[in-house]
């Protein structure tokens, strides 16, 4: 029987050893988000006998931790992501993303850790007892969490854990390298697209509003201008800028080598500064 329980470890040893490289290995050839965290998923409860799993990510535009990306399991409808947390502890993942470090739970109904904090529907209705649950960070920076429960108590060790870590820590860095694949086609798409509607425009002002508007939009950023250069007077005018989704007047005008814009038109330098209060 021992022997026989060794080889099983052993099978388990290199069939998770496999996914980590199979994991590596998507991490250069895959781009596509959504196959990607499906695939983290189900080779999380797969190699570690979970009944329900999901995954958290964060959103990149406000930085919250509340988009349920992916839901595997019993009573997870992945049509329904955002329901997923209700059958899960959410006391528990509430944990891992404001300590980010992993938790492991042998029995939450017995685990001080969270007595008094998890509801008697966690245990009765959602049937969660055993819980795994790991944060997804790069270069230290919280990004997302793998969630893995089972209804019956003392599913998942200290292995497991250890496992699902190293799961993780390769996972994120998987789903960094997608989402900023998946940022440049986004961008060079939009790009295309205003390169193909500014050359039907005749009207200067127009292709100037929509390479601002497109400006901001790639860039995240609430306000943008373009300046133009009357070589009469050599100033810089503000001709087009948007503030907020508005167009705006800015009345006034810069002298060349004068403030940043001005700087750049003299130089005819890229100029990139991350705090102008300090620069």
């Amino acid at each position: 029987m021992s022997t026989l329980s060794n080889i099983g470890e052993r099978n388990i040893t290199l069939e998770r050893l496999h996914s980590l490289y199979e994991l590596i290995g998507r991490m250069n050839s895959v781009y596509e988000l959504t196959d990607l965290l499906e695939f983290i998923v189900d080779r999380a409860l797969n190699l570690t006998g979970g009944r329900r799993g999901l995954l958290l990510l964060d959103d990149e535009h406000e930085h919250t931790l509340q988009h349920v990306a992916v839901t595997r399991g019993e009573q997870l409808d992945e049509k329904q992501l955002e329901r997923a947390l209700e059958f899960v502890s959410t006391t528990v993942i509430k944990d891992v993303l404001d300590q980010g470090e992993p938790r492991l739970v042998f029995d939450l109904p017995a685990d001080q850790r969270y007595e008094g904090l998890t509801s008697e529907a966690t245990f009765k209705l959602k049937r969660v007892r055993s819980v795994l649950a790991v944060p997804l960070k790069v270069a230290e920076q919280l990004v997302g969490l793998i969630y893995i429960d089972h209804p019956s108590r003392a599913v998942f060790g200290q292995e497991d854990l250890d496992f699902l870590s190293a799961f993780a820590s390769q996972a994120a860095l998987a789903i960094n390298r997608a989402r900023q694949h998946q940022k440049q086609v986004d961008e060079l798409t939009r790009l295309n697209e205003l390169s193909r509607s500014v050359v039907q425009v005749l009207d200067l002002n127009e292709v100037l509003t929509r390479i601002v508007y497109e400006a901001i939009h790639i860039l995240k950023v609430e306000t943008g201008s373009v300046l133009l250069l009357n070589e009469d007077t050599s100033e810089l005018i503000f001709n087009v800028s948007v503030s907020n989704g508005q167009r705006v007047n800015i009345p006034g005008s810069l002298k060349v080598g004068q403030g940043i814009a001005g700087w750049v038109v003299a130089t005819g330098e890229i100029a990139c500064v991350s705090d102008v209060t300090q620069d």
